[in-house]
């Protein structure tokens, strides 16, 4: 409360305060962060300076960081500039699972990936694809680069590389919306976006008129939907996050039903066939099964390693197949117990990496989607490689067909002809394993992630900052988008 009064109350007397606070290190550190924060939002020219000279300070670098970002100075680019080789660590990306009883530290978080990300914010650049920094760290050289082709013209007119910020009290009620998942009613009407903490909104679209239903604010605290499925019947929609929790919502209001808390990131989602389970797939490995009447947990599948990235039912519900690291695996839904598993194809590792924990992650084997074909005769997976076909009967490989790059989601069509999925190149691809047959759509709105209508006439795909787009899939032409905006109905 303090903090707050003494920006809001003293003006520059109070920035003042703050500012010698942030750079007290007898301080606590949330204490010393509340106050760069506060220091960050106001933006006042007294303000900017304490926070200039924070960046300066190597005990504050990374608080200030994080709050100079949002001034979208253009005098600071060159000292985020100079800060691409600096490898010292702001702090840790962790996984937990309460249930399971574990920490895991996964990768150290540098300061050179806020440099990026500031530069990124302040700028309006972006170098890298969604799939290019899965543990976090960010690529510096494009930056290097992008600086000694622009350090003339820059220093020349700085304020034209820094893009005007949007009034949200416009009367333009366009929103650029950044959606990571998305699903498609099972009658093929309705279409449900969620995505990153900064675009916090869940909204519910009616297909046909290309009219947005409902928005309700659902992810906060840095938080991100990862995955979202319909429930067969339409009525509700399951929704997984990062910060290990499963959100089910109606379909006709948006209004929230449960609270799954699970202690792990949720990656995946998916109702059985009958709609009588949900499961969902966890960072941690485990895949935990969920009555839908009583919303108790029934059953957990799977030991607790590798991330459980994509997961699929059979038909008939009696399987469920599930995309872990480099393999996919097969298990009997009645008992848990694990049939097979299939070995798919690894990707080409990075020619330079960021880290040698990069290296040892080898995200370029990692297997992320599933999908049954509508008879239950066929598997296919999707890796960094190739989308393979397999018999699930007999784990016996049929057929195989380049990815170009990570496939983000995977689809059979309603007749089981063509298999079709999103990459993480921009592309939606349709491919007829039988004829080899194979038509490529460039997709400039693309983060990879994609949802096909029930009929197989349609891909919906959302993209950061952009809107929904649509595509015909037998032409390969967008005929439609899906506008975000500010209002909730």
């Amino acid at each position: 409360m303090f903090l707050n009064e003494a920006m809001d109350n003293f003006g520059e007397e109070g920035e003042q305060i703050l500012g010698q606070i942030a750079g007290d290190e007898s301080q606590s550190s949330w204490r010393r962060g509340q106050a760069i924060r506060l220091l960050g939002e106001h933006r006042s020219g007294t303000g900017k300076k304490l926070l200039l000279g924070l960046l300066n300070n190597r005990a504050t670098l990374c608080a200030a960081i994080r709050a100079i970002r949002e001034y979208r100075d253009p005098e600071i680019v060159p000292q985020f500039i100079a800060l691409l080789d600096d490898g010292n660590t702001c702090s840790s990306l962790v996984s937990f699972s309460v249930l399971e009883d574990r920490i895991d530290q996964l990768s150290p978080v540098l300061v050179s990936d806020e440099a990026v990300y500031a530069l990124e914010r302040m700028t309006g650049q972006h170098f890298e694809k969604e799939d290019e920094n899965l543990l976090g760290h960010r690529a510096t050289q494009p930056w290097k680069d992008w600086w000694n082709k622009n350090r003339t013209a820059f220093l020349a007119n700085p304020l034209s590389f820094v893009p005007p910020e949007t009034n949200d009290e416009s009367e333009d009620d366009h929103y650029g919306c950044s959606v990571e998942t998305i699903a498609v009613s099972p009658d093929g009407n309705m279409a449900f976006s969620s995505g990153k903490s900064y675009d916090p909104w869940v909204r519910a679209w009616d297909i046909n008129t290309r009219q947005q239903i409902w928005a309700t604010p659902s992810v906060r605290d840095g938080d991100t939907a990862n995955t979202a499925v319909f429930s067969p019947d339409g009525g509700m929609v399951a929704m997984g996050t990062t910060n290990g929790a499963v959100k089910v919502f109606d379909a006709a209001s948006g209004s929230r039903l449960h609270m799954l808390v699970l202690g792990a990131g949720v990656y995946s989602v998916a109702f059985s066939p009958d709609g009588t389970v949900l499961a969902a797939g966890l960072d941690s490995g485990r895949i935990r099964l969920f009555d839908t009447k009583s919303w108790c947990e029934t059953k957990q599948i799977g030991k607790p390693e590798g991330l459980t990235e994509g997961i699929a039912f059979s038909p008939d519900g009696s399987l469920l197949a599930a995309a872990r690291f480099d393999k996919v695996r097969l298990w009997s839904v009645v008992d848990g117990k694990e049939l097979r598993t299939f070995e798919v194809l690894p990707g080409k590792p990075p020619k330079v990496f960021a880290d040698e924990m990069e290296r040892e992650a080898q995200l370029w084997r990692v297997a992320s989607r599933v999908a049954f074909s509508p008879d239950g005769k066929l598997l296919a997976t999707g890796s960094s490689a190739a989308v393979q076909l397999w018999n699930p009967a007999t784990g016996l490989a049929i057929n195989s067909s380049p990815s170009y790059g990570k496939v983000s989601s995977l689809y059979f069509s309603p007749d089981g002809q063509w298999v079709v999925w999103g990459n993480g190149w921009d592309e939606i691809i349709r491919w007829n394993p039988q004829t080899g047959k194979r038509l490529r759509i460039k997709n400039e709105f693309s983060l990879g992630e994609t949802a096909m209508t029930p009929d197989g006439k349609l891909v919906l795909s959302p993209g950061a900052r952009t809107d929904i787009a649509i595509f015909d899939l037998r032409s390969g032409r967008k005929i439609g988008v899906l506008t975000c905006t500010k209002r909730r109905h």
